[in-house]
């Protein structure tokens, strides 16, 4: 995998099972890929992710275009609970995550604790 997949991957590991992932501009063509999708209205889509669409998910990142999946997609929110837990932008290149989001030492090591740019905390939510 390359960066940007395994940095997409490590996130999709800390969100929990029935977390909601709004897409802003994300290609219509990829989201059946992902499971069931609704429009929220024009070029807004969400998609609740479950074990299912994890998988699908995980699957699709690992081809050989993986780091692709995204790629359309302006920013993608995702919410729990109605709280915010993540945010990426520019196909998943740069994601803020929730300070209430527990953050695995494996995770922590690997972007916080070297200052990865890609990846930030959000200081307000």
């Amino acid at each position: 995998m390359t960066e940007s997949q395994e940095l997409v991957a490590d996130v999709l590991a800390l969100l929990p099972d029935g977390a909601t992932w709004h897409f802003h501009g994300l290609d219509d063509e990829t989201l059946p890929l992902m499971g069931d999708y609704q429009q929220i209205e024009a070029g807004h889509w969400q998609v609740m992710v479950g074990p299912r669409e994890r998988q699908a998910m995980l699957e699709l990142l690992q081809e050989e275009d993986g780091d692709e999946i995204f790629s359309g997609a302006e920013s993608v929110t995702v919410e729990f609970e109605g709280q915010r837990l993540m945010e990426g932008f520019d196909g998943m290149e740069f994601v803020y995550l929730s300070r209430y989001l527990t953050v695995s030492e494996a995770f922590y090591t690997k972007y916080f604790a070297v200052d990865d740019e890609r990846v930030g905390q959000a200081k307000d939510w």
